[in-house]
């Protein structure tokens, strides 16, 4: 569990995170929470691909754009930290960038997950191609996250 301290809300709703190996997309589900007399089902979603917390980055679906319009980027940060992610174009010209904040998604602990929808940092979709998403950072500790990953867009 990587959250070990939940709070209940005044609802009495705990938000609660779990490393779980084995499950190769997000998969939802449900599960029946039982406290005295009281028993109620909750929605659960299971997300994780043991590659992704293994340390590599993944996108799905890679290739993308003729099948769908987006691509979604998943990473395992082991800290909160302030990242960068950069898309470059083949050629290594920088397409667009953003910088996270620690604690938002995509520089929170556990697994990021970021989309790409084919646009460069003008709104303009890109060409067809091998691009390459970049994702760094670096904590108070100075500890560096630094990993890339090539996506194929097909319009």
């Amino acid at each position: 569990m990587l959250d070990t301290n939940g709070i209940t809300s005044t609802e009495g709703t705990v938000r609660a995170r779990f490393v779980c190996n084995g499950a190769n997309s997000n998969e939802t589900d449900s599960i029946a929470i039982t406290a005295d007399d009281y028993t109620d089902n909750i929605g659960i979603v299971i997300e994780g691909d043991e590659a992704v917390l293994a340390g590599r980055v993944i996108a799905f679906p890679n290739p993308f754009g003729y099948n769908r319009g987006q691509t979604e980027i998943q990473y395992f940060l082991p800290k909160s930290c302030d990242m960068t992610v950069s898309i470059y174009d083949p050629f290594g010209n920088l397409v667009r960038t953003q910088k996270i904040q620690p604690g938002d998604e995509g520089a929170k602990l556990g697994i990021n997950k970021i989309t790409w929808d084919g646009k460069n940092g003008k709104g303009k979709t890109v060409a067809n191609g091998i691009y390459v998403f970049k994702a760094w950072g670096t904590d108070f500790t100075g500890e560096v996250f630094d990993k890339e990953l090539r996506i194929a867009v097909i319009w």
